[in-house]
Protein backbone atom coordinates (compact mmCIF):
# COMPACT_ATOMS: atom_id res chain seq x y z
CA UNK A 1 0.00 0.00 0.00
CA UNK A 2 1.18 3.87 -0.59
CA UNK A 3 -1.07 5.40 1.92
CA UNK A 4 -3.32 4.42 4.71
CA UNK A 5 -5.50 7.15 6.44
CA UNK A 6 -6.58 6.97 10.34
CA UNK A 7 -8.82 9.71 10.62
CA UNK A 8 -10.39 9.30 14.40
CA UNK A 9 -9.46 5.61 14.67
CA UNK A 10 -7.17 5.26 17.54
CA UNK A 11 -9.48 6.04 20.14
CA UNK A 12 -10.97 2.73 19.95
CA UNK A 13 -7.72 1.09 20.45
CA UNK A 14 -5.97 0.08 23.46
CA UNK A 15 -2.37 1.46 23.76
CA UNK A 16 -1.03 -2.83 23.18
CA UNK A 17 -3.22 -2.89 19.97
CA UNK A 18 -2.26 0.59 18.47
CA UNK A 19 1.25 -0.40 18.95
CA UNK A 20 0.77 -3.43 17.32
CA UNK A 21 -1.31 -1.63 14.13
CA UNK A 22 1.42 0.79 13.81
CA UNK A 23 3.85 -1.82 13.78
CA UNK A 24 2.21 -3.88 10.99
CA UNK A 25 1.77 -0.93 8.89
CA UNK A 26 5.29 -0.10 9.04
CA UNK A 27 6.27 -3.63 8.76
CA UNK A 28 3.96 -5.49 6.00
CA UNK A 29 1.58 -2.86 5.11
CA UNK A 30 2.91 0.40 3.48
CA UNK A 31 5.34 -0.02 0.63
CA UNK A 32 9.20 1.15 1.55
CA UNK A 33 7.76 5.03 -0.05
CA UNK A 34 4.28 4.76 1.53
CA UNK A 35 2.56 7.35 3.75
CA UNK A 36 0.60 7.22 7.16
CA UNK A 37 -1.73 9.80 7.78
CA UNK A 38 -3.52 10.34 11.16
CA UNK A 39 -6.04 13.03 12.65
CA UNK A 40 -6.45 12.26 16.27
CA UNK A 41 -7.40 14.45 19.13
CA UNK A 42 -4.49 16.68 20.78
CA UNK A 43 -3.83 18.33 24.03
CA UNK A 44 -6.58 20.50 25.72
CA UNK A 45 -9.38 18.42 24.03
CA UNK A 46 -12.46 18.68 25.14
CA UNK A 47 -12.73 14.87 24.75
CA UNK A 48 -11.58 15.08 28.69
CA UNK A 49 -15.66 13.95 28.64
CA UNK A 50 -14.30 10.28 27.53
CA UNK A 51 -11.98 10.32 30.64
CA UNK A 52 -14.06 12.03 32.77
CA UNK A 53 -16.77 8.42 31.83
CA UNK A 54 -13.55 6.27 32.65
CA UNK A 55 -11.87 5.83 29.16
CA UNK A 56 -8.12 7.75 29.34
CA UNK A 57 -7.45 8.72 25.71
CA UNK A 58 -3.82 7.81 24.00
CA UNK A 59 -2.21 11.30 24.31
CA UNK A 60 -0.85 12.57 21.16
CA UNK A 61 2.69 12.78 21.96
CA UNK A 62 2.53 9.05 22.35
CA UNK A 63 0.74 8.58 18.72
CA UNK A 64 4.03 9.94 18.00
CA UNK A 65 6.30 8.12 19.85
CA UNK A 66 5.21 5.17 18.41
CA UNK A 67 4.88 5.72 14.86
CA UNK A 68 8.39 7.04 15.54
CA UNK A 69 9.51 3.98 17.29
CA UNK A 70 8.28 1.73 14.66
CA UNK A 71 10.34 3.63 12.00
CA UNK A 72 8.29 6.40 10.53
CA UNK A 73 9.39 9.64 9.94
CA UNK A 74 6.93 12.73 10.73
CA UNK A 75 6.83 14.95 7.60
CA UNK A 76 4.31 17.33 8.66
CA UNK A 77 1.85 18.42 11.09
CA UNK A 78 -1.20 20.72 10.91
CA UNK A 79 -3.08 21.43 14.45
CA UNK A 80 -7.17 22.39 13.76
CA UNK A 81 -9.24 23.98 16.37
CA UNK A 82 -13.04 23.51 16.07
CA UNK A 83 -15.30 25.22 18.29
CA UNK A 84 -17.92 22.08 18.94
CA UNK A 85 -21.45 22.74 20.50
CA UNK A 86 -22.21 20.35 23.81
CA UNK A 87 -25.15 22.37 24.30
CA UNK A 88 -27.75 19.41 23.80
CA UNK A 89 -25.95 16.21 23.73
CA UNK A 90 -28.10 13.51 21.70
CA UNK A 91 -28.46 10.12 21.53
CA UNK A 92 -26.20 9.66 18.04
CA UNK A 93 -23.54 11.29 20.16
CA UNK A 94 -23.95 9.13 23.03
CA UNK A 95 -23.55 5.90 20.50
CA UNK A 96 -20.25 7.11 19.90
CA UNK A 97 -19.13 7.87 23.13
CA UNK A 98 -20.45 4.31 24.74
CA UNK A 99 -18.45 2.41 22.06
CA UNK A 100 -15.07 4.33 23.27
CA UNK A 101 -15.61 4.05 26.81
CA UNK A 102 -16.85 0.85 25.85
CA UNK A 103 -19.44 0.64 28.70
CA UNK A 104 -22.84 1.32 29.55
CA UNK A 105 -24.05 4.74 29.56
CA UNK A 106 -27.10 6.25 29.75
CA UNK A 107 -27.99 10.15 28.60
CA UNK A 108 -28.28 11.10 31.64
CA UNK A 109 -24.62 10.13 32.52
CA UNK A 110 -23.36 11.66 29.27
CA UNK A 111 -24.90 14.81 29.77
CA UNK A 112 -24.03 15.24 33.31
CA UNK A 113 -20.37 14.29 32.21
CA UNK A 114 -20.83 17.01 29.56
CA UNK A 115 -22.15 19.70 31.67
CA UNK A 116 -19.24 18.92 33.93
CA UNK A 117 -16.72 19.15 31.67
CA UNK A 118 -17.98 21.52 29.22
CA UNK A 119 -20.12 24.20 31.55
CA UNK A 120 -20.53 26.84 28.50
CA UNK A 121 -21.33 24.66 26.56
CA UNK A 122 -19.40 25.61 23.63
CA UNK A 123 -15.49 24.23 23.93
CA UNK A 124 -12.76 24.91 21.70
CA UNK A 125 -11.84 21.20 20.04
CA UNK A 126 -8.25 20.35 19.50
CA UNK A 127 -6.69 17.64 16.76
CA UNK A 128 -3.58 17.21 14.37
CA UNK A 129 -3.17 15.91 11.49
CA UNK A 130 0.42 14.52 10.90
CA UNK A 131 2.01 12.59 7.47
CA UNK A 132 3.96 10.39 8.72
CA UNK A 133 6.79 8.39 5.58
CA UNK A 134 7.72 4.59 5.50
CA UNK A 135 11.25 4.93 4.53
CA UNK A 136 11.94 1.08 5.27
Amino acid sequence: MDLILLFHILYYLSPSEQKELIKNMHEHWLTAKGFAVIVSASAGNALGIYERLGKALVAWKDIEADMMEAGFIKQRAYDMQLVEDFSDPDESFLRIVKYVVDRPLTLDELRAAVKEMCPERKKNVYYRLAVFASCH
